[in-house]
């Protein structure tokens, strides 16, 4: 069962293919590659029974992967402050303010 073998597996957390790969350290073999993330992962970490990988990325998910299966079992991420604000209409910003909002998600 690949999640008892904690201590005998490698990871890696990949640099611009947004991919993190699973590895016997002591073959070299590639295990699992876990793939989905939209832009570089940043890190890495197994939950204490090692049965999951949770990875964080700059695409702003957190997802959570079998490590026995390889799948996706869960995405999270956290709406942006101004996720969805509707700002039309509104007075007393300047166009770069606008810009700025419209960036961290607001909507005109």
């Amino acid at each position: 069962m690949l999640s008892s073998v904690r201590t005998e597996i490698g990871w890696h957390r990949g640099g611009q293919d947004n991919l993190i790969h699973l590895w016997d350290i002591k073959t070299g073999d590639i295990l699992r590659t876990f793939l989905g993330h939209t832009d570089q992962v940043l890190s890495i970490k197994f939950t204490p029974d090692s049965s999951c990988l949770i990875s964080g990325s700059a695409d702003e998910t957190i997802r959570i992967w079998s490590v026995e299966t390889g799948q996706l079992r869960q995405i999270l991420k956290a709406e942006g402050l101004y996720e969805g604000m509707n700002i039309t209409g509104v007075r007393g910003l300047n166009e770069e303010a606008i810009a700025t909002l419209v960036k961290l998600g607001a909507h005109r």
